[in-house]
């Protein structure tokens, strides 16, 4: 085999385990992303409490968020509808 044959396969056998190493831990996480979460200590101290305060803040700020929008939504079409009423007055014909 060449020089060229024997660097690049030696190349495709550290990146393919640098890949299945890198799935591996990837896999790992995974299974265990937030046990600590489950664990009675955490769950019922500080995680219940402030995922509650958490959920309750951003339906506040979503539904403020929301409002801005619709007031948006209804500027938006009166903006249009007046663009339009002035091209039709700009562009009638006579």
């Amino acid at each position: 085999m060449s020089n060229f044959t024997n660097d690049l396969h030696k190349h495709k056998l550290i990146l393919q385990a640098l890949l299945y190493n890198l799935a591996n831990q990837l896999k790992e996480r995974a299974d265990n992303h937030d046990n600590s979460k489950l664990d009675p200590k955490e769950k019922e101290g500080c995680f219940e409490k402030h995922i509650n305060r958490m959920r309750k803040y951003y339906t506040e700020k979503k539904k403020k968020f929301l409002k801005v929008l619709i007031i948006l939504k209804e500027k938006i079409l009166i903006h249009m509808k007046n663009i339009i009423i002035v091209q039709n007055l700009l562009f009638k014909r006579h």
